[in-house]
């Protein structure tokens, strides 16, 4: 989560208290044995963690690196959240956000985001609410929504040739389609668009969900399950709707389904090159 232009006192703070909610996880259990109520399955089993409690959490700034702050001026701090280190095993498996090393804090922004920027916006995926030369709005059932500037160095990118020529542009995305965004958050507070992918051009797209892959017999055959990371649900009284993040899908893949390869903001990177083949099918 992103949380931009928040006032803050100037000073000097020597910790930061976070107040977060009961936290909630989803873990693949491939041991051959059951873990806690997460029964031993072949290949294995998915289950849910069971959700911590709201609790706050305390990180204090070591000593020569306190948090200073001065008047009218921008700061990046970047709250880490190690999930790995709130794992408990007491009576199963669970979550403890009061373990050492879940918090810790930094002012230096990460590496590899531009000079004059905060940090990247990788990957948020959603229905378009509002477009235009200047500006877009994107709303994900899971993530809420997000406004991003759009300048004359945001590429959009068409992975599935959907755009007119095979070739994304801005006119290819209109009200309701489905996009993937990916930015930067300036050091004034904003975002802006570096890249959008087109998803689904169309106005009126079918729902779209994202997450991680599994092998699964879940419908008592051989297919695949889904952890869901990200949706864009549009049919009326789908369960969809209010599945949140870590909500276990049944997949059934189709014989001809084709699988695009979306290289996004892998184009450019060293190391990596474009190749002439857009995808597969299976």
């Amino acid at each position: 989560m992103v949380v931009t232009n928040a006032s803050v006192a100037a000073g000097t703070y020597t910790a930061v208290n976070v107040t977060v909610g009961a936290a909630s996880g989803t873990f693949i259990n491939n041991s051959g044995a059951a873990v806690g109520a997460c029964p031993a399955a072949n290949p294995f089993s998915v289950c849910g963690l069971p959700n911590g409690v709201t609790t706050t959490i305390t990180f204090t700034f070591p000593a020569g690196s306190l948090l200073v702050l001065n008047s009218d001026a921008h700061q990046w701090l970047d709250l880490d959240f190690n999930y790995n280190n709130a794992i408990v095993t007491t009576s199963g498996i669970g979550i403890n956000m009061q373990q050492t090393n879940v918090l810790t804090a930094t002012t230096t922004v990460p590496t590899g985001v531009p000079s004059g920027d905060f940090a990247n916006v990788d990957d948020f995926t959603g229905r378009v609410a509002a477009v235009s030369t200047s500006s877009i709005k994107l709303t994900s059932t899971v993530r809420g929504s997000l406004t991003a500037t759009i300048n004359s160095s945001t590429q959009v990118f068409d992975p599935q040739g959907q755009c007119s020529g095979g070739v994304g542009n801005l006119a290819c995305i209109g009200v309701g389609s489905i996009v993937s965004l990916q930015g930067v958050l300036t050091n004034a507070g904003a975002v802006v668009a570096t890249s959008l992918d087109v998803i689904d051009s169309l106005t009126t797209p079918p729902d779209e969900v994202e997450g991680t892959i599994y092998p699964s017999n879940c419908n008592g055959g051989s297919n695949f399950g889904m952890i869901l990371s990200d949706s864009s649900i549009i049919t009326s009284g789908s369960p969809l709707a209010s599945s949140p993040f870590g909500t276990g899908v049944c997949l059934t893949v189709s014989p001809t389904a084709t699988f695009p390869v979306d290289f996004g903001i892998l184009t450019g990177q060293p190391g990596c090159r474009r190749p002439a083949l857009r995808g597969s099918k299976l």
